[in-house]
Parts: C-alpha cells; sequence; structure tokens
C-alpha cells in the first residue's frame, strides 16, 4: 500500500515538475486615465490653454456632460461630445462609441482648444456655435444662454 501511494506520488510529481511548459501571451490594456475634476478645476484647465469665452464653453460642458455625470465623460474623458476629427491635429487617442476619448480630462481641454483655434475667428461665440453647427440639438444655444 505504502508503495502504490508511493508510486502515484512520484508519477504525479514528475508529471508536473516536467511536463512541457505552455507559452502563455498576455495582451495588457493599458485603460484610459479617468480623472474626475470639478468645474473650477475644468475653468482652469480652460484658461491654462488659453480657451476663449471660459464661461459658454463651461456651460457647453455642463450641457454635454450632464453636469459631469455622462457616461461619454466617465469612459472617454470627453467633455465636449467632440468626433474623433479627420483633418487636424488632435490629442484624441482615437474612437470609442462613435466620439473621441482622451487619456485625461486635460488633454480634452487642450484638444478643445486646438478645435477653437482653426474654427473660430472671433466675434459672438453663440452665432459661431450656431452658424457651424455645433450640435444637432437647435435648441442647443438657448440652452448655453440660459445656462450661463
Amino acid at each position: 500500500m505504502k508503495r502504490s501511494i508511493l508510486i502515484i506520488a512520484l508519477t504525479i510529481l514528475s508529471i508536473v515538475c516536467y511536463a512541457p511548459t505552455q507559452q502563455r501571451t498576455f495582451i495588457v490594456v493599458k485603460p484610459t486615465k479617468v480623472s474626475f475634476l470639478s468645474l473650477d478645476d475644468i475653468r482652469m484647465l480652460l484658461i491654462k490653454y488659453d480657451v476663449q469665452h471660459v464661461d459658454i464653453v463651461l456651460a457647453q460642458i455642463r450641457l454635454e456632460t450632464g453636469n459631469l455625470h455622462s457616461k461619454l465623460y466617465k469612459t472617454n474623458n470627453n467633455l465636449f461630445g467632440m468626433k474623433y476629427p479627420k483633418g487636424r491635429e488632435t490629442t484624441a487617442l482615437g474612437e470609442r462609441c462613435g466620439h473621441a476619448y482622451y487619456d485625461s480630462v486635460e488633454s480634452c481641454v487642450k484638444d478643445y482648444a486646438l478645435w477653437q483655434q482653426i474654427k473660430y475667428q472671433g466675434g459672438d461665440y453663440y452665432s459661431f456655435l450656431e452658424d457651424i453647427g455645433y450640435a444637432t440639438d437647435t435648441q442647443y444655444v438657448y440652452k448655453l444662454q440660459q445656462m450661463s
């Protein structure tokens, strides 16, 4: 009986110790750094990147993110509902769920500043947003005006 147990134990040990090792491949996915900031923190970033019409842009952020509660904001660090741009410099990492995604909120603000530098040539910002068709909601500018 002891001999049978010893043989079984040695057999198991030899299988475990000398079994060919399988090479495993692991895919490491680097998650997007999600940083939830207050509107005051975001205001400071808007100023840092010289975004024009900070109060209107903050109203855009509140509207677009549902006061910083939207899924798009939380998963993509996207404050503006921005789409991934095809023909301009961007800080977006790519497209997720039909919108641009960013590694941080700061990167999103920087991208908005880049977009604004290309598109906005001065004048009434509400009219600008309406003229370029910034949002599909026909009441978008009216809602912004009520918020700012």
